[in-house]
């Protein structure tokens, strides 16, 4: 059985048992058999086969997950019809507020309006939730740009974009990953400089504008072994932490990001 289809991470179920991830190719036995495809099912919309294996038979699944996407209707307070509108630092370039947009992914974004139009240039922030296949309506309350708060420009230094799925690394592939992004390690690469942009959300989260990750704030007092760690995540997300339920260890690529430039 071939199975083929996007993203390219999503999981793969034979009969509730793991195979893997997309594409890939399984030899299977005549029979009936349950195929699902999924991911973050708060994010992607799973897809469900059943399918008959026939002896010298090939069949072929293509899965294509659908993305969860909600809308907005995006205000500003005054009105000034001239807004930009960002998500998490990125620019959508459909729209200028107030406007609506849809196809935004689910989940919590900062947004951020912004009126360069204006003098002095006015610019606002809001914390907001988009939901499946629902449009909110958001008002973003302009005040004038205070140099150093909001910055010269939305976006500070070049966003990166670091691997989310866990993977076995050695030696070789950790210092060839500090260097790459010129992440500082004390014995492997002592001159990197890499810098983080932290926003703090005010919820006890802090989102980095240059990776676009976001990390608990205060994190725990305790050393934890990794199912201590493991356990500390489940928990975070029973209790829907911050307004979230897919909380996660960091890869190592996303945890060397945190590395202080310290010799």
């Amino acid at each position: 059985m071939d199975i083929n289809g996007s993203p390219g991470n999503a999981f793969i179920f034979v009969n509730d048992v793991k195979q893997g991830t997309l594409p890939k190719t399984l030899r299977m036995k005549p029979g009936d058999y349950s195929v699902k495809i999924s991911l973050d099912e708060s994010k992607w919309v799973h897809r469900q086969f059943n399918v008959k294996i026939v002896r010298g038979e090939t069949i072929t699944l293509n899965a294509n997950l659908e993305e969860k996407t909600g809308g907005l209707n995006i205000y500003t307070e005054p009105n000034t019809g001239n807004a930009k509108v960002f998500f998490d630092d990125s620019q959508d370039e459909r729209c200028m507020a107030p406007c609506t947009l849809d196809k935004i992914p689910v989940g919590k974004l900062r947004l951020t309006c912004k009126d360069e139009t204006a003098s002095p240039v006015l610019v606002g922030q809001k914390s907001v939730m988009v939901r499946w296949k629902q449009i909110d309506s958001v008002t973003v309350n302009l005040k004038e740009m205070q140099s150093g708060y909001y910055g010269q420009n939305i976006r500070s230094g070049k966003r990166i974009k670091l691997r989310s799925t866990p993977m076995r690394l050695d030696s070789d592939d950790v210092e060839a990953m500090l260097k790459k992004y010129n992440f500082f390690d004390k014995y492997n690469n002592k001159s990197g400089n890499f810098e983080n942009n932290f926003v703090d959300n005010g919820d006890n989260t802090v989102f980095d504008r240059r990776t676009g990750l976001m990390w608990q704030k205060s994190g725990s007092d305790n050393y934890m072994s990794f199912d201590s760690a493991e356990k500390y995540v489940q928990k975070l997300n029973r209790r829907n932490f911050a307004g979230y339920s897919d909380w996660r260890l960091p890869t190592i690529e996303e945890l060397a990001s945190l590395m202080e430039n310290k010799r």
